[in-house]
């Protein structure tokens, strides 16, 4: 299957829509020794979330919360007592099966975990690449001014190697689901670094990601 985190989105949606429609079928109106304890699970999976969810990589609060919230309407506002037991049960279950799932899949190859949103703001950090050209500062005697050029071409490969002078990144493609469980496909994108060249200064602070297959004029 190409996209088994779809499948989890599918389910959850079917757990939402089922816990739904069994609290209208099956209402009733709570006691308080029950509200009382559906505050507690829910002070406790606020507790656990963070610990579950490693950043960048963990569950969402959909996948994990999201049927917590469902086993709780289930023991609290469903009149069948069958019922409630087991829907809350089958949920919590769920929550826990759902979560381990999602975070197996942000370590394979085949998806990339979607970050949230403050952090897709962040791009390339060049620190890097500065401290690489920095290596270069010891031109040979007599060239003062580093040329322009990008940092793969013959006249740099007497000072870095080929892992230093190119990038790669992986890049998500955010999928429909992606909201809910975090995870799109996995995209590698090669970059060529491109400098303006000038003083070792300028040439420092001008240094660019170009994709493969650009111009850095472009």
């Amino acid at each position: 299957m190409k996209d088994p985190a779809a499948v989890i989105a599918v389910l959850l949606l079917a757990v939402f829509f089922a816990t739904f429609v069994c609290v209208v079928r099956w209402w009733r109106l709570p006691s308080a020794l029950r509200l009382t304890a559906s505050l507690l699970v829910v002070i406790f999976a606020l507790f656990v979330f963070p610990i579950v969810a490693e950043p960048g990589v963990g569950p969402s609060l959909w996948v994990f919360g999201g049927p917590l919230i469902c086993a709780i309407a289930f023991a609290v506002f469903v009149r069948s007592q069958p019922l409630a037991i087991g829907g809350a049960i089958f949920c919590a279950v769920f929550s826990l099966g759902a979560s381990e799932a999602i975070q197996r899949f942000a370590y394979t190859s085949h998806y990339s975990p979607i970050p949230p949103p403050s952090a897709r703001k962040g791009h390339w950090n060049p620190d890097f690449a500065l401290r690489r050209l920095s290596r270069v500062d010891s031109w040979r005697d007599g060239i003062k001014r580093v040329p322009e050029g990008y940092l793969d071409e013959p006249l740099y490969r007497e000072y870095l190697t080929r892992y230093e002078s190119k990038y790669r990144r992986s890049e998500p493609i955010p999928l429909w689901h992606s909201r809910i469980t975090r995870l799109g496909f996995q995209r590698v994108r090669h970059y060529r670094i491109w400098t303006p060249g000038g003083t070792s200064v300028q040439a420092r602070q001008g240094l660019r990601l170009v994709p493969t297959g650009s111009h850095p004029r472009s």
